[in-house]
């Protein structure tokens, strides 16, 4: 078991690989070769147990003293660096797959996030604010880049090469100390974002819940395993990955280490994203239609048409139980931030940090036909919450913006913020310190999978949704006007061809942009992370 955690902790191997075998073979002889070794040169049984004790301390300092200083060494070029009380740190707080509507700021329809609300009662909400795709690859990048995800091929899950400009990269060039804490495999540095920051953190799962672990690490359990395994209080969040909790220790570890500098700090939870375990089941012994659907959505993945008969015949039942866990998964978001406010008052941080709260994508609940995210682009998969609270400190009145917003516009307004300019070149957003009364606004979403390649483009009060796909019974051209189908039930195509001909010639242009991958796709991930990985709903 010990020489399994090292290989996993240190070479990232499958458990069952044969390379992780082999390296267990090598532990095993190599301890035996030791205990030889250390058997001629201890000859007397006490010398020998103080040895036996001694010498794994030792070597164990020494590879956490070389591991710590391989670590530093990406940090030392910026801890030196003199602080500034003039600029204000950065804090962006992004909660996976929280829908806009779900906040109260941006839509009254619920009453779940009252700390959020009040941070938007002393800052600026935005009511129209899209993402750049409905999963959280495609949309991270956007945030960090200030670009559409096609134009630096990474559209689908690649790899963010160093060599790309990103918003923590320049502060760091200015002066900040920027920081990433990650609770979602996805953005992590096998994916290339630990090359944007000085210091990038992916925060795996702890905790005792996770008792169902080993077992997992050897062998794929179904999924009506693993909600049993929630449900009778063996596995939460954490299972998955480390919940808000965990974020905001390592946060606070953070922020005592970096505080004499001006900070950049972006924190990625993974609350209320799938599979709504945020907080404990609270329904009795078991609920065996919840295990019933969690078997059936597995089947789904592999579009058995079983599964898609039996979710749509328990379209009601489904709606009111998995939505009802994700609401409770948008309190818990509400709980960290209230969690990280005290938390910065605590640490004399809150009067001079700015506070940034959005998501990366929505989440659908049969609003058409779908479930979850990164099927398709209607508004309840794209369109994100967004608020932004500058100190009082600071005398920024942030505008309104009546042509809406975009993910894409958090760079150049960071940027702004912090006073630092020339901001990023080439930006598909722009500062939302400016206001832009008249001039029209199209923001674009783009999402590929196996299924569909779709792409969208919203300006007010018109929504134009492309869709090239292998299946039937969608058309491949949808047009809505907001302001009177918010719900995007009633396709103008038919009717108004020219206005989507002139919003398809905006989307052309974004589109004729694309490059290719930069980089074919990591290494295919380890057991461990593949299972993690097919938890959340990435990977079949």
């Amino acid at each position: 078991m010990v020489g399994t955690k090292i290989t996993y902790r240190f070479f990232h191997t499958d458990i069952i690989s044969v390379y992780n075998i082999l390296l267990q073979v090598a532990l095993i002889i190599g301890a035996w070769i030791l205990a030889l070794v250390m058997g001629k040169i201890f000859t007397t049984i006490s010398s020998y147990r103080r040895a036996v004790i001694l010498i794994p301390i030792v070597a164990t300092i020494a590879v956490l003293g070389i591991s710590t200083g391989l670590k530093s060494d990406k940090q030392a070029s910026t801890n030196d660096r003199n602080p500034s009380a003039d600029l204000p740190n950065i804090v962006i707080l992004l909660f996976d797959a929280l829908r806009a509507d779900h906040v109260g700021a941006i839509c009254e329809d619920y009453k779940l996030t009252p700390t959020i609300d009040s941070l938007a009662r002393y800052g600026k909400a935005y009511k129209s604010c899209y993402s750049t795709s409905s999963w959280t690859f495609p949309a991270v990048v956007s945030l960090l880049t200030a670009k559409l995800p096609n134009k630096l091929g990474l559209l689908d899950r690649g790899y963010l090469p160093a060599s790309i400009p990103t918003l923590p990269s320049i502060l760091s060039e200015n002066g900040y100390y920027t920081a990433g804490l990650s609770a979602n495999d996805i953005i992590s540095a096998a994916y290339g974002f630990d090359n944007a920051f000085n210091e990038f953190h992916f925060i795996r799962p702890k905790g005792p819940k996770q008792l169902l672990l080993p077992f997992n690490s050897f062998f794929q359990a179904p999924s009506f395993m693993e909600e049993m395994a929630y449900q009778l209080g063996f596995i939460s969040m954490d299972f998955v990955t480390a919940d808000w909790r965990e974020m905001n220790k390592q946060a606070t570890k953070l922020y005592k280490k970096i505080r004499s500098q001006p900070f950049f700090l972006y924190i990625h939870y993974i609350e209320p994203h799938y599979p709504y375990w945020s907080v404990p089941f609270k329904g009795g012994l078991i609920d065996l239609e919840n295990v019933k659907f969690a078997a059936s959505f597995q089947d789904l993945r592999r579009n058995d048409p079983k599964a898609i008969n039996f979710l749509l015949e328990n379209k009601a039942y489904l709606m009111e139980t998995q939505h009802q866990r994700y609401m409770d998964g948008a309190r818990t978001a509400d709980r960290a931030v209230a969690d990280m406010l005290q938390i910065l008052q605590q640490q004399g941080l809150k009067d001079n940090t700015v506070i940034i709260i959005l998501s990366d994508h929505g989440e659908e609940f049969f609003e058409h036909e779908f479930i979850f995210h990164k099927s398709t682009l209607y508004d309840e998969q794209v369109l994100i919450p967004l608020i932004i609270n500058v100190p009082p400190a600071f005398d920024i009145v942030l505008p309104d913006q009546p042509a809406g917003v975009s993910l894409l516009d958090i760079a150049p307004t960071v940027l702004e913020l912090t006073g630092i300019g020339g901001g990023i070149l080439e930006s598909d957003g722009r500062s939302l310190l400016g206001y832009y009364p008249v001039s029209p606004r199209p923001r674009y979403m783009m999402l590929k999978t196996r299924q569909r390649d779709m792409s969208a483009v919203v300006q007010e009060p018109y929504k134009l949704i492309l869709q090239n796909q292998n299946g039937v019974g969608h058309p491949d051209t949808l047009l809505f006007n907001l302001n009177v189908d918010k719900a995007e039930k009633i396709n103008l195509y038919p009717q108004e061809k020219h206005i989507a001909d002139s919003l398809a010639a905006y989307l052309q242009n974004q589109l004729d942009q694309s490059i290719s991958s930069v980089r074919d796709l990591p290494e295919r991930p380890n057991k461990i992370d593949s299972q993690r990985l097919r938890a959340l709903g990435y990977v079949q």
